[in-house]
């Protein structure tokens, strides 16, 4: 009998090729190596998916900025929670590394890759700002180099019943045709899926933020503008995925969840909170520091559970800080009728 193996369809924003893979899961094994709860790796027809951001060391003038707090034992304890965890693949959201023109800042990420690659777990990265740092064209060389599959403009996966659309949202760093293509493409990949029945759920990611109340960055205007209206007029979107704020917030616009998820390791940031908060965070347990976290998905037929696994304190191990749940609604359904519960 053939073993039980996973699906994972790659579109290229700058090509019309769609690329198709699958991989064996007759060896996989979980392994929990703190004492958190964690989902099991696969049930029935369910494929889990881990996404992060801002795993980066700091740059030589952040700790004059903001405290270091075992940075890199917080990073390193994600990467392994992410290797025993049982997932199908990664998603990470940028800023990987501190300065991306470098090669001496890749050797953390290159190491967790070729780790995640020798279990046959992909690595699907995005570009964050610290990838163009500090000559431009050196770093994001560096960046295709590593991943030629991932188009920089953006692209799309697919995890069963799920889409992942990423886009780099450095808008500075495109030119005009890479510009117009972006837009584009990523308002006819949209499109697409909210015509694809074998789609139920359509998660988006970018770099930058639209909205957070970090103390150190500012709500992205050009994400707002450029990615969130598409995201809010789509039937299937239902999760807007984001980092650069080094902190887990949540937020809704027009019943959709957006969550802030850059804890993968970089200095914590400090948050505006009470009456000095720019949005209402839907985050109530955190205060003006929130701990490392990455999020754990699990991707069904019909539903989509989301689990925000947040370092304790103490660094011994993981909680759960707060999890989602999506469930699939007819295509019909207006965007403002479909229903989603967070639980803490």
């Amino acid at each position: 009998m053939a073993s039980p193996g996973f699906d994972i369809f790659l579109e290229l924003s700058g090509s019309d090729s769609l690329f198709f893979m699958r991989r064996s899961t007759r060896n996989i094994l979980l392994v929990v190596l703190f004492s958190a709860p964690c989902v099991q790796a696969q049930v029935g027809d369910s494929t889990r998916i881990a996404v992060l951001s801002d795993s980066q060391d700091p740059t030589f003038v952040e700790p004059f900025v903001l405290k270091m707090h075992h940075n890199a034992l917080a990073r390193e304890m994600i990467y392994q929670d992410i290797l025993n965890g049982g997932f199908r693949s990664v998603v990470h959201l940028g800023d990987m590394v501190s300065l991306g023109s470098s090669d001496d800042t890749w050797k953390s990420i290159d190491g967790f890759v070729d780790s995640l690659r020798s279990r046959g777990v992909a690595f699907n990265p995005i570009p964050g700002n610290h990838e163009y740092f500090v000559f431009p064209q050196s770093g994001i060389r560096n960046f295709e180099s590593r991943f030629p599959a991932a188009t920089t403009t953006g692209y799309l996966l697919r995890f069963a019943s799920a889409a992942v659309v990423l886009v780099n949202s450095n808008l500075a760093r495109l030119t005009a045709e890479e510009l117009q293509h972006q837009a584009k493409w990523y308002r006819e990949a949209l499109h697409r899926l909210d015509a694809d029945t074998s789609v139920k759920f359509v998660i988006v990611g970018t770099h930058h933020s639209p909205y957070t109340n970090s103390t150190i960055v500012s709500p992205s205007q050009e994400v707002d503008t450029a990615f969130v209206p598409g995201f809010l007029a789509a039937r299937k979107t239902v999760l807007f995925l984001s980092g650069h704020a080094h902190a887990f917030e949540h937020y809704q616009r027009g019943g959709k969840d957006f969550l802030v998820i850059g804890g993968g390791g970089g200095l914590l940031q400090p948050l505006l909170i009470g009456a000095r908060r720019r949005y209402a965070d839907l985050y109530v347990q955190g205060g003006r520091i929130r701990m490392f976290h990455y999020l754990a998905c699990t991707i069904g037929p019909a539903h989509i559970g989301v689990e925000v696994r947040m370092i304790r304190e103490d660094f011994s191990g993981f909680d759960r800080a707060a999890s989602f749940a999506f469930d699939a609604v007819p295509v019909a359904m207006a965007a403002d009728e479909k229903k989603n519960t967070p639980s803490p």
